[in-house]
């Protein structure tokens, strides 16, 4: 996965997670001005994003980490209760 946001990102909250017992999944995060290269994104089987309301669409790389890496967590079971 890789958290950004551009036209056609799904809802980090609605995209598919791999299996549990699968190798894993990481999380590409960019940095708050440029984001994640385009060339980075062409290699990422989902873009993911968190959906905002208003003007604004950047949220602080650490926190918006925790949210994704939370929900994934939550959705796997693992250590969220």
């Amino acid at each position: 996965w890789a958290l950004e946001t551009v036209d056609g990102a799904s809802a980090y909250a609605s995209a598919p997670l791999p299996a549990l017992d699968s190798p894993g999944v990481a999380l590409i995060l960019g940095n708050e001005v440029t984001g994640v290269d385009q060339s980075v994104l062409e290699h990422v089987e989902h873009v993911v994003e968190i959906p905002t309301h208003g003007t604004k669409n950047s949220m602080n790389v650490a926190c918006a980490a925790t949210v994704v890496i939370f929900d994934v967590l939550r959705r796997w079971g693992v250590g969220v209760s």
